[in-house]
């Protein structure tokens, strides 16, 4: 039978071992999420914006393939923030509605390849190896 001085241990084990588990988690939430808006920033400055003022891709395209990227990528720097300096529960809370934002991008991903390949000019291609070249070379 085990005395209370080892139920409090035990207990008090187990609420370091949470502790420790939602830090490493909170931990890998901000990394992820530093990445993926630097991700999101050099998808729209080497691809959007470059193949919309060099008109390779017609603007209904272009919209439709990058149309969402500026918008989530402001979720993203907001949850970010808030997760900084609000938590996590309530920085979930502030960008909840704006969640859908995914699902439309997300059920949207087909269509985008769809079009990108009928849209694909030799101007395209061209820049997309530049870009290669200039990122991996």
């Amino acid at each position: 039978m085990k005395n209370s001085f080892s139920l409090r241990t035990n207990n008090s084990n187990a609420e370091v071992k949470l502790l420790r588990s939602k830090d490493d988690l909170i931990h890998e939430l901000v990394t992820s999420e530093i990445k993926y808006i630097s991700y999101l920033r050099k998808v729209l400055k080497y691809f959007a914006r470059p193949l919309i003022d060099r008109r390779y891709l017609p603007e209904d395209i272009h919209s439709e393939i990058f149309g969402r990227l500026v918008p989530i990528l402001s979720v993203n720097e907001t949850l970010l923030e808030s997760v900084l300096t609000v938590g996590v529960e309530k920085a979930f809370l502030k960008i909840s509605p704006c969640l859908k934002l995914y699902a439309d991008y997300a059920n949207r991903y087909q269509t985008n390849v769809v079009f990108m390949e009928a849209s694909c000019s030799v101007c395209v291609v061209l820049f997309l190896l530049r870009f290669y070249l200039y990122c991996y070379c």
